[in-house]
């Protein structure tokens, strides 16, 4: 038998960073086992940049999985790969027609405007709105 990987979730703060809630909660409630690293959002940069995540993520944003140290980020792959490594644990349809996601789909999770950045601008904009009223 395999041994199981060694798993390392690299998240942000969960009361800010719906992305990286997604593959937590679905690792959490599938009984996965992982190490947790939870990270800050750097405050002096405005929130936009996760402090020390560097080590972790090459595109230096979470949330991130190290599968035995090697990285996986953008929460669909992340959830992508958990069903991989885990097929017992059905996280996946087993039917592929199911499983296909359109191209706009696959793509949503990894633009930047879905992120926190576009999140911060957002609040920012409305916040200027209502100030201005």
């Amino acid at each position: 038998m395999a041994k199981p990987p060694v798993l390392k979730l690299v998240v942000g703060n969960k009361n800010y960073s719906s992305w990286s809630m997604r593959p937590w909660v679905l690792a959490r409630q599938s009984a996965i086992p992982f190490e947790e690293v939870q990270l800050k959002f750097d405050e002096a940069g405005g929130g936009l940049r996760v402090a020390g995540v560097e080590p972790y993520s090459p595109t230096r944003k979470v949330p991130a999985l190290l599968v035995d140290g090697e990285a996986v980020w953008d929460s669909l792959a992340i959830c992508e790969t958990l069903a991989e490594l885990y097929p017992e644990k059905q996280l996946w349809p087993a039917a592929a027609d199911a499983r296909r996601v359109d191209a706009l789909g696959q793509e949503l999770p990894g633009k930047p405007d879905h992120g926190i950045e576009a999140q911060s601008e957002a609040g920012r904009l409305r916040h200027k709105t209502r100030s201005r009223a």
